[in-house]
């Protein structure tokens, strides 16, 4: 029995001294892709990027396995990214030397830029020593559209050389020769880009030229206004009153009209009746001037 009490306590202090943590070995290094990088964003990561014509990277392998089983204590995951594979994140994350590590908190993107031996990464996650670092800028955020515009041109980029080791090797071309194909291609291409730019820009601003038809406004029928307030008694009969002094008003000048119309009427007849003797009277008086002297039967006065 006295075998077993011994490994039990060794297997105790063991424990003691990990701070009652289980060690978990051969943890399993996750591999990047652009399917599943965003899983990064979340949470607490260590990422490598590398590539297997690499040979400092070849070497760094073995530390970076071992690393990955002693930060498991610390809940912090470790991956790495071919950019052989995934040109598209190593433009996203800008990669200008290999191998390069990233420490991804939260969406937090750091720069690993001390020794890369067991040590130092280990102190940089269990001292917190990532909090001296500043993350990176806005304008270089791999989440940032403009930097997957950088990636996918880091896959053209790629697409081109194996576009050039294919006709290298089935059609035997020379170096000169696939230039002037590469050259083409652009020239061409970018012509088409061009012409589609422009005739994008021809409809919109064709569009923004034409006169645009305003509807015609509809006449708002103005309602009557109802008084909600009740009208007093006393209003209403000053309002009777006024309406019967207008009415007596209006009575008395059309009797005033009459009145004088008669009396223009009978004037009229009375100059009518003067004005007929007088006319009599003016002929008698050019009779008696066109008499004779001699006697008033005399022919003369026919004349």
């Amino acid at each position: 029995m006295a075998p077993l009490t011994y490994i039990f306590l060794g297997l105790s202090l063991l424990v003691a001294v990990n701070g009652g943590k289980e060690r978990v070995i051969g943890a399993e290094v996750v591999t990047i892709t652009t399917d599943n990088w965003r899983d990064m964003l979340t949470g607490e990561w260590m990422v490598e990027f590398y590539a297997p014509w690499c040979p400092y990277c070849t070497q760094f392998s073995p530390v970076w396995e071992d690393f990955a089983d002693w930060v498991n204590d610390f809940d912090v995951k470790v991956a790495k990214v071919d950019i052989t594979n995934e040109p598209i994140l190593g433009g996203q994350f800008m990669i200008e030397q290999l191998p390069t590590i990233f420490h991804i908190k939260d969406g937090d993107v750091r720069l690993y830029s001390d020794e890369r031996n067991p040590t130092s990464l280990q102190d940089f996650i269990e001292k917190n020593n990532y909090l001296n670092v500043d993350p990176i800028p806005w304008y270089k955020s791999p989440t940032s559209l403009h930097m997957y515009g950088l990636g996918v041109m880091f896959q053209l980029a790629q697409e081109a050389q194996k576009l050039e080791e294919y006709l290298r090797k089935e059609y035997n071309l020379s170096t000169w020769g696939i230039f002037g194909i590469m050259a083409t291609g652009t020239v061409v291409i970018g012509l088409l880009i061009g012409l589609v730019c422009v005739l994008v820009g021809e409809v919109v601003s064709r569009a923004r030229s034409a006169p645009k038809r305003r509807p015609r406004p509809q006449k708002e029928e103005k309602k009557p206004t109802e008084s909600k307030e009740p009208v007093p008694i006393e209003t209403l009969q000053e309002k009777e009153a006024v309406q019967e002094k207008e009415a007596v008003q209006e009575k008395e000048t059309e009797e005033e009209k009459e009145i004088v119309e008669t009396v223009q009427e009978k004037g009229n007849e009375k100059k009518a009746k003067s004005d007929k003797p007088r006319k009599r009277n003016k002929a008698k008086r050019v009779r008696k001037r066109n008499m004779c002297v001699c006697t008033r039967t005399c022919i003369c006065f026919y004349i």
